[in-house]
């Protein structure tokens, strides 16, 4: 659900707030989705306008981009794990 915000500036603006994983477009008034790996970002449907990552994605190079094989989690590089995916096709360790 939007929730209506007031922000102060120069004038008054008001607009809605956006939930994770969706950005406010003002053409339309309405909260947009972010692109699938994207947890927060700055336009809809970019892969290159997320702030934050979401879960399973790593920024490199201003893109998130998917953890590798196993990988839930991964820092810094598609390759770095910090937490493994339990449900993912080999074993680990």
């Amino acid at each position: 659900s939007n929730i209506d915000a007031c922000t102060t500036g120069d004038s008054l603006k008001c607009q809605k707030v956006c939930e994770s994983n969706t950005v406010y477009f003002s053409d339309l008034d309405q909260c947009l989705n972010c692109d699938n790996s994207c947890q927060s970002c700055t336009a809809p449907f970019d892969n290159s306008a997320c702030v934050t990552c979401a879960d399973s994605y790593v920024m490199v190079n201003k893109v998130c981009v998917r953890c590798g094989i196993n990988c839930k989690t991964c820092l810094g590089s598609t390759t770095n794990c910090s937490s493994c995916d339990e449900s993912g096709p080999l074993p680990y360790l």
